[in-house]
């Protein structure tokens, strides 16, 4: 049977195990169940009573409905009100993460009040594997690697480089 290394005590573990009856796959695991500070438990186990589940968020019981599922077919241990804000939060970062990589201010006219304004341009469309603002969850070695096909730009350069007004900058 394969096995794991537990990263606290260094012993093996197997990578199945029966819990309750059940055979639990521990793949995921990190450390084996004596090392594990949730013992035969996962830390985001949600609860569930008389069909509501709290949400380990903001710790309140909703209906499963409001509960999105995973490709697996479980609930998400989020409800939707907080499951949107981790995403909106996490949209953010990687946003400043972006504009940080590509220089913190337009390429064009040195702007950068604003992170709403400004936007990664592609040099080449032609080019372009995807678009950025749809793709964020992309590891971040295959988001700079598109990147390096960009110049950031604020809004109002942004249009009048697709209007042909303004010219895109050479390569220094």
């Amino acid at each position: 049977m394969k096995t794991k290394i537990c990263k606290q005590c260094n012993n093996p573990f197997e990578l199945h195990a029966i819990i309750n009856g059940k055979w639990t796959p521990l793949y995921a695991r990190n450390y084996c169940l004596k090392c594990s500070p949730f013992g035969e438990f996962k830390q985001n186990k949600a609860e569930i009573v008389n069909g509501e589940r709290r949400c380990i968020e903001c710790e309140e019981f909703h209906p499963l409905s409001e509960f999105s599922f995973r490709n697996s077919g479980h609930h998400r241990s989020y409800c939707h009100t907080c499951e949107n804000q981790r995403s909106v939060k996490y949209g953010r970062i990687m946003k400043q993460r972006i504009i940080d990589y590509l220089g913190g201010k337009c390429s064009i006219c040195n702007y950068n009040k604003s992170s709403r304004a400004l936007h990664a341009h592609h040099r080449d469309p032609s080019q372009k594997l995807f678009t950025l603002s749809e793709r964020k969850c992309l590891n971040w070695e295959d988001t700079k690697r598109e990147l390096d096909k960009c110049i950031l730009v604020c809004a109002n350069c942004h249009g009048e480089i697709h209007d042909g007004i303004t010219p895109l900058p050479t390569l220094p």
